[in-house]
């Protein structure tokens, strides 16, 4: 009476063996994907000190993007700690312990001129020649009360060609642009 219902199945072992090498050979290929991201694109790095801070902090591990360079204003990135390094780096550069790294915040472009007073920051470019501020919801009120009560004053500087003005989110805890020859 079952028979009737089930009818007789026959085991194919064939289709069964094909399955696994089709999944066998899928897993083969997602990791040799993964594993090419992860040589020529992503860089997985560890938060070192408290620049970026209420933002990042000491521990995290984060995913950079080696071959992303459509570079914006408000952007986190990691940048080599001075212009030797970065003018020798290329896509297969590793960051390591012996090249050092800094996470900062892209804050001045290409050609503008930047001015600093206290937590205020001003671009100077093209559509704002006679500046405008920036508005930088990132910042900790912390970092600003910091800035607010220091005399802190950095000149209007002009940004060179190819380079960027990076600043961390903790200001008065950070190695930044504001250091001259600091960052490509």
């Amino acid at each position: 009476m079952l028979k009737k219902y089930f009818g007789q199945r026959k085991f194919d072992r064939t289709k069964s063996f094909n399955i696994w090498v089709f999944l066998g050979s899928s897993i083969w290929v997602f990791l040799i994907l993964l594993i090419i991201l992860r040589i020529f694109v992503y860089q997985q790095v560890s938060v070192v000190g408290g620049s970026m801070e209420p933002n990042y902090h000491t521990g995290e591990l984060l995913f950079v993007n080696q071959i992303g360079n459509n570079f914006e204003r408000g952007m986190v990135v990691a940048a080599y700690d001075n212009e030797n390094t970065a003018a020798e780096a290329n896509y297969l550069t590793r960051f390591s312990p012996s090249t050092r790294f800094l996470l900062k915040r892209i804050v001045g472009l290409p050609g503008e001129e930047i001015e600093m007073i206290q937590d205020k920051v001003i671009i100077y470019n093209q559509e704002n020649p006679d500046g405008v501020l920036l508005e930088e919801k990132y910042l900790g009120q912390k970092a600003r009360q910091d800035q607010i009560q220091s005399d802190f004053y950095f000149p209007k500087t002009k940004i060179a060609k190819d380079h960027y003005f990076l600043l961390g989110d903790n200001r008065s805890n950070s190695i930044d642009s504001r250091r001259k020859g600091a960052f490509a």
